[in-house]
């Protein structure tokens, strides 16, 4: 890779993380000191919790504009370090002081079968007297969970 491309990359790279800066800072710094002073006016009994709740949701939508800018930016700045990684003199990795290794891994699939047939395949091993390989089938199961938490639906606004 040539110094010049190399320092068209890193200049696409700062700003890029300048305007990611700029971003966080401007939805962090604007909406959670009013946040708070929304909860503070609704606990002194300023505002019902209805006028608290419509007030925030303005300040989280201001924060979802920002979170979509930011995974734009984030994904150009993905494909700008992937482009720079596909370079013959990077050879698909390379080490950014002060940052970390940064590399391009092959891709995996998983595969997974739907439980109700692999139960009804175990069951006609069953019947078939072939206990030892249901046993083995029903020893391979894995099982993987995520937890619950809250859910956000936000309104489409109208006309879009």
């Amino acid at each position: 890779m040539t110094v010049t491309r190399q320092q068209d990359t890193q200049q696409q790279c700062m700003a890029l993380l300048e305007q990611m800066q700029q971003l966080i800072g401007t939805a962090l710094g604007l909406t959670i000191p009013h946040v708070r002073e929304i909860g503070g006016d609704r606990e002194d009994g300023i505002i019902s919790s209805a006028e608290a709740l419509q007030q925030i949701g303005v300040f989280y939508r201001e924060i979802e504009g920002a979170r979509e800018r930011l995974d734009r930016a984030r994904d150009h700045l993905r494909a700008v370090v992937t482009a720079t990684l596909e370079d013959p003199a990077c050879a698909g990795k390379a080490t950014v002081t002060g940052f970390g290794t940064l590399r391009i891994r092959p891709g995996y699939e998983v595969r997974s079968f739907p439980a109700k047939q692999v139960e009804t395949v175990i069951a006609a091993l069953v019947a078939a007297n072939l206990v030892e390989f249901a046993e083995q089938l029903r020893g391979c199961e894995q099982v993987s969970a995520r937890s619950g938490g809250l859910e956000v639906r936000l309104e489409k606004p109208k006309g879009r």
